[in-house]
């Protein structure tokens, strides 16, 4: 735990090889909670709480697919559970922090992947969450009426996906972190006004954000700044890299690549696939499709190239994915 004003840490729980997800303070600042998985596989992930100044955690729910939002003055939490116990259902439900009193709020059928992030209105009376890509968008944010248990539509994005999402104190407008189409790997942060469901951007850079928190107050954001590069080399079959090939330089957001006929390379940098010589030369774009995302290639003959042009539907930290 970072304590902010002192900038010091403090571990609240020893090392061990769990894998966490979903760190969450509770609103009286007084427990942390998280999800944690149930194996290796993280295929399914269970819902505890700890004290802040350490102890044991407690398992408050099981098998939950998504973060958890608190109601106003913390009185119920609310999360998705998916393919239990009907598959090919996901269940938005509620219960007490402590994990007691569970209840079902809404089912939705034939959905394919859950939402994994939600949050609660501050006045108690909707909860957002993420919109997973449907045949019209890649994204949006959906909103349930707790009253009359009916969802809407706040906004849909035919070029973002809508990740961690939080409502302002004001409730006035949602926060939210979000990948841009073609390169869905880079996070950026907007806001989403309520309840026209205007959107704006936060950041617009070349870097990438991935997480987002706000403070109680909601004048401050945290997140996590990712940068990534990747570089091609050429090793021989033993595993010892080649002093008689040349390694191949840095070439900017490289994702994909495979051999291609006369000994030179295919190479994927998202919306672009490319042909090169083994040392990056000789260049010669072979498809662009600024809209898309190419990452698989492989030859079919001397004439013709398979390609797996798609976007990734999964959770940034790992819950599913697909085409």
């Amino acid at each position: 735990m970072r304590n902010v004003p002192t900038n010091s840490d403090t571990q609240i729980i020893a090392a061990s090889p769990a894998i966490y997800r979903s760190l969450a303070f509770s609103p009286d600042g007084n427990y942390i909670y998280f999800r944690e998985a149930s194996d290796r596989s993280t295929t399914t992930f269970n819902f505890y709480r700890a004290p802040v100044l350490g102890g044991t955690p407690r398992q408050i729910a099981a098998d939950v697919d998504s973060d958890i939002a608190f109601s106003p003055y913390a009185k119920r939490v609310a999360y998705f559970r998916a393919n239990d116990p009907v598959g090919g259902q996901v269940r938005l439900l509620s219960a007490n922090p402590d994990g007691g009193d569970e209840k079902v709020l809404h089912v939705e059928t034939h959905a394919a992947i859950p939402p994994h992030w939600l949050s609660w209105s501050p006045d108690g009376k909707r909860i957002a969450y993420n919109l997973n890509p449907s045949s019209t968008a890649s994204g949006g944010i959906g909103l349930f009426d707790v009253a009359s248990g009916k969802v809407s539509v706040l906004a849909t994005f035919p070029d973002k996906r809508i990740y961690e999402l939080h409502w302002l104190p004001s409730g006035r407008g949602i926060v939210a972190n979000y990948h841009m189409r073609p390169n869905y790997a880079q996070g950026q942060i907007g806001y989403v006004s309520y309840p026209r469901g205007v959107f704006r951007d936060i950041t617009r850079d070349t870097n990438s954000y991935d997480t987002l928190t706000l403070s109680s107050n909601g004048r401050t954001m945290a997140t996590v700044q990712v940068k990534t590069s990747r570089t091609l080399s050429l090793v021989s079959t033993s595993g010892e890299k080649n002093a008689q090939e040349p390694a191949l330089p840095e070439i900017p957001d490289a994702y994909a690549f495979n051999w291609a006929p006369g000994n030179q390379l295919f190479v994927s940098d998202g919306p672009n696939l490319m042909r090169m010589n083994i040392d990056a030369t000789n260049r010669a774009t072979l498809e662009s499709d600024p809209g898309g995302f190419i990452r698989a290639v492989s030859s079919c003959g001397e004439r013709y190239l398979v390609l797996a042009n798609g976007l990734f539907t999964a959770e940034r930290v790992g819950a599913t994915s697909g085409e």
